[in-house]
């Protein structure tokens, strides 16, 4: 990796909040920040990512990589710096030697049989659909990692409790959108999702309830609107 950053002494940082690496089995998966060994920020002046810089479409000295061990020596399978899109969407897909440990993103899915990341990605897209018409002009993810986050999917029903945010980093803004009166009045309690989404006969995910915000506990109940549902999806908060 050290060639697309010539003549800078840098160090990875994998502390703190959206950062981690994992070994699993002859596997490695790196998520984090490129920093000069001394402190600070390399300059992107004289690597291969200059030009992306001064077009704008450099994101920071974000870092993501996935590494394979080949006898006593560790080798970069994929990475990417400075990504403004996630390159490493499905990764584990096209790696299925890789344990699925490595992946933090696939740490809250709760399936009978493991849910595959085509059909996690299926289901972020249909809730994306549905939250963007509320939140346009904004490059909203979907975080189920942070504090009380989940993705659960039982047969042909999914429950998401997570957070927007924004593909760069940080929260968006209500100004604009649907929540813009509400924040003003004092009703908008942050940008934290809950969303139920069924899978209809052929096979498409599709929303059939959410909440944005909401400063009571909606969905209190939802169970009893959805009875073919298994209620194993609100975990203890559904059992009779």
């Amino acid at each position: 990796m050290k060639p697309t950053l010539a003549n800078q002494d840098i160090v990875f940082n994998v502390q703190g909040q959206g950062r981690v690496i994992r070994i699993e089995n002859g596997w490695a998966w790196l998520q984090g920040q490129i920093q000069l060994r001394n402190g600070g920020e390399p300059t992107t002046r004289g690597t291969l990512y200059e030009q992306d810089d001064k077009l704008g479409i450099f994101d920071g000295f974000r870092v993501e990589a996935l590494l394979k061990k080949e006898g006593n020596t560790w080798k970069t399978v994929e990475h990417g710096i400075g990504s403004t899109d996630v390159w490493w969407w499905e990764i584990e897909s096209r790696y299925t030697a890789a344990p699925r440990k490595l992946f933090p993103w696939l740490d809250q899915l709760e399936n009978g049989d493991e849910i595959v990341a085509s059909e996690r990605q299926q289901i972020m897209n249909a809730l994306r659909a549905t939250v963007k018409r509320e939140i346009p002009n904004q490059d909203i993810v979907f975080n189920v990692r942070r504090e009380n986050g989940v993705l659960r999917v039982k047969g042909d029903y999914a429950w998401l409790q997570g957070y927007i945010e924004l593909r760069g980093g940080g929260a968006p803004t209500t100004r604009g959108t649907a929540y813009e009166e509400a924040d003003k009045e004092g009703l908008f309690d942050g940008f934290r999702i809950e969303a139920l989404l069924k899978k209809d006969t052929n096979g498409n995910w599709t929303v059939a309830n959410h909440g944005v915000g909401s400063t009571d506990v909606w969905w209190w109940g939802i169970w009893e609107s959805h009875p073919d549902a298994d209620r194993a999806l609100w975990g203890d908060y559904a059992q009779e």
